[in-house]
């Protein structure tokens, strides 16, 4: 986690010298309406429509699609531990609509801040400065399953490894409610 951190930290870092976006106690500030273009030869994988549609709901419902995308990037973690490949993929997919559309709003500016206060996961909000929603969607992704696996992983010996991790992650799974997490 605390690689991750470092990580966060050096791009934000980097996207600042650069002259991105700049930050606001509610992540990006986009007063700045420029932003960074995908490289040359990147396939970006989002169009400005898919970003933009769906930006007539309210900044709770807004709001809430954080947590759904956190949530289900979990989901997607500990259904894969125990060999669910479908349903790790349908979290998966819901986790990324969910934290586009988020994204979306947020950057239109259609988040009240209580809002985004009171509904919006800590691993989100500390994790949203990048060039692009997708870079920023990775990186919310990583910290979520990373933080998944982490919940997992306490006190568990080499020799018991596999069995165990398996039988956590459903016990998450579980517990966490995923397999209610749908649109």
């Amino acid at each position: 986690m605390q690689k991750l951190i470092y990580f966060t930290l050096i791009v934000s870092l980097a996207l600042l010298a650069a002259g991105c976006n700049s930050f606001s106690k509610t992540g990006i500030d986009y007063s700045n309406s420029q932003q960074m273009k995908p490289m040359d030869g990147v396939q970006q994988y989002t169009s400005d429509r898919t970003q933009q549609k769906n930006l007539d709901k309210t900044s709770l419902e807004y709001a809430r699609m954080s947590r759904i995308s956190w949530s289900a990037f979990q989901c997607s973690m500990w259904a894969s531990l125990i060999d669910d490949d479908e349903e790790a993929e349908r979290q998966f997919k819901l986790g990324y609509k969910k934290g586009i559309e988020f994204l979306s709003a947020l950057e239109s500016q259609k988040i009240e801040d209580k809002d985004f206060r009171s509904e919006v996961p800590i691993g989100v909000s500390m994790n949203l400065s990048g060039p692009s929603n997708d870079f920023i969607l990775g990186i919310i992704y990583s910290a979520a399953t990373d933080d998944a696996f982490k919940s997992i992983q306490a006190d568990l010996k080499a020799s018991d490894w596999e069995e165990i991790q398996r039988t956590k992650a459903m016990v998450k799974y579980q517990d966490s409610n995923c397999s209610l997490i749908n649109e």
